[in-house]
């Protein structure tokens, strides 16, 4: 048996014998002899989980107390003694929020019955709140497993530990290796006091190196601060948690989040939820920093081989880049999202890189080609396929390389697909690319003038290009401000 029990009655002896017996059977027994007293002890701190309160008494009865309790949000069950039986009795202590009442007079064996019942069911209740707590831990982790992008990941996850743990003040710090010299992203900025800034940044940092996580309360930064240098004079005593974010040799930073004097101070419970969820958004975090690195060598691989195939052509220099450029901005001017504009910036710098496959002499051949040597020049979509599969996150870019000479009348290649099953995006792909081909030089002739590749657009509308898409183009291309507006789709994207 464990427990602290408050009994309040107006009979001494009453109070001497069950405090006695109950004491004998394990329980921490607390006293007072009207509701006024029994205030005094449940706001001295120390916690109660279960007072029995006697129904009439002098100064402040039980049913007062009760509703005093239920003001001040004093958490503990209630019994009722009373000494007025009846059915209506018993309902009305019920009513007002007793989880049981108890006649009088009773013996200890009735009464420790009662108080195992009413305690089990309390510690029942906890651990339903807990495992509920626990879940919505869990529930927020899970949430966050669909977020690839460091720092929407990051975002993501301080908004959810802001809505949940519910501080004053959350400040995430970023270990060097991660952001560099960038500085803490704080918030609830008004409520931080800068010397607890600077403060939480010195601790994070010590307790990332040892990857541990804290609690200090506001009696422990104020004897930190009585017993020397160890926290400045200047740092208010909050309820603070420290919590470093650190997987295997990936720092991310640490994690702090501080609530007022006055309000309800952090918990070991709540400690051990935060370093739960903050080891689950590191694993992911570090994955995703991990992710962004291999990403951007891969890319500098790719891009080395779209070097590689316009060094073969001269004439191409610059192709992919305008391409990819054009894309994005007849992307934005159609009212794609953000995703769907970073596959079209690099599906349009990687369309040609199948090119890599394809002979010189075909590639820069000055007259027309043989069938055979178109038969060979169209594999390039094929090709560049291959080469891309072998990049994992470059998947969904795989079929705006493969379909770009894909055609709405069904005679392009390397399928043959009609309009419908042609990806919108390579649709995109294709008419910049035919914008871009036709405006350009060429070893087999000189590129034509903006007006008649805009003529020659709309004429192919509907059968070579996606119609919708050549007509928002042309109204792009033939506007002043073109080359200004490529340059910046460029920067944008």
């Amino acid at each position: 048996m464990s427990g602290r029990i408050l009994l309040v009655d107006d009979e001494a002896e009453l109070r001497d014998i069950c405090r006695e017996a109950l004491t004998e059977r394990g329980w921490t027994v607390l006293t007072a002899a009207n509701g006024v007293e029994a205030l005094e002890v449940l706001s001295s701190g120390r916690p109660v989980d279960l007072a029995l309160l006697d129904k009439r008494m002098p100064r402040m009865d039980g049913v007062s107390l009760l509703k005093e309790m239920k003001r001040r949000n004093i958490d503990a069950d209630v019994i009722f003694l009373t000494g007025y039986g009846g059915v209506d009795n018993a309902v009305e202590c019920l009513q007002l929020g007793a989880v049981d009442y108890l006649l009088k007079p009773f013996n200890i064996d009735e009464l420790t019955a009662r108080l195992d019942k009413a305690l089990g069911e309390r510690r029942l209740r906890s651990s339903v709140q807990e495992a509920t707590s626990f879940m919505d831990v869990l529930g927020f982790s899970e949430s966050l497993k669909d977020k690839k992008d460091f720092s929407t990941l990051l975002q993501e996850f301080l908004q959810q530990t802001w809505d949940f743990f519910a501080p004053h003040g959350l400040a995430f710090f970023p270990d060097g290796h991660v952001n560099g010299e960038a500085g803490p992203t704080v918030w609830g900025g008004d409520a931080w006091h800068p010397s607890l800034t600077r403060w939480c940044k010195a601790v994070g940092g010590r307790l990332l190196d040892r990857n541990q996580p804290r609690l200090f309360d506001p009696a422990t930064l104020a004897n930190a601060k009585r017993a020397g240098n160890v926290v400045p004079q200047d740092v208010p005593e909050v309820s603070l948690l420290v919590v470093p974010m650190r997987h295997d040799d990936t720092r991310i930073g640490s994690l702090a989040l501080f609530r007022h004097p006055g309000a309800s101070d952090y918990t070991q419970k709540e400690l051990q939820y935060l370093t739960f969820f903050a080891s689950h958004a590191t694993v992911m975090l570090a994955n995703a920093l991990k992710d962004s690195r291999m990403r951007s060598i891969n890319m500098g691989v790719i891009t080395s081989f779209v070097r590689a195939v316009e060094a073969k052509d001269h004439y191409t220099s610059g192709h992919s880049e305008r391409v990819s450029s054009y894309a994005v901005m007849l992307g934005r001017k159609m009212g794609l999202a953000s995703k769907d504009l970073k596959l079209l910036r690099i599906a349009g710098l990687l369309h040609d890189i199948g090119k890599i496959g394809v002979p010189d002499h075909i590639l820069n051949k000055p007259g027309p080609l043989t069938s055979q040597e178109y038969a060979v020049m169209k594999r390039h979509a094929s090709v560049g396929k291959d080469i891309v599969r072998r990049v994992i996150f470059l998947e969904e870019v795989l079929p705006l390389i493969y379909c770009h000479h894909e055609r709405p009348d069904g005679l392009g290649y390397p399928e043959g697909l009609p309009l419908g099953d042609i990806p919108p995006l390579s649709r995109i792909i294709s008419v910049v690319d035919g914008h871009e081909a036709m405006t350009s030089d060429r070893a087999y002739r000189q590129g034509m003038t903006y007006r008649d590749a805009m003529e020659r657009l709309r004429r192919g509308a509907g059968s070579q290009w996606d119609e919708r898409m050549v007509h928002t183009w042309v109204d792009i291309a033939s506007s002043p401000s073109f080359s200004e507006e490529a340059r910046k789709a460029a920067m944008a994207e």
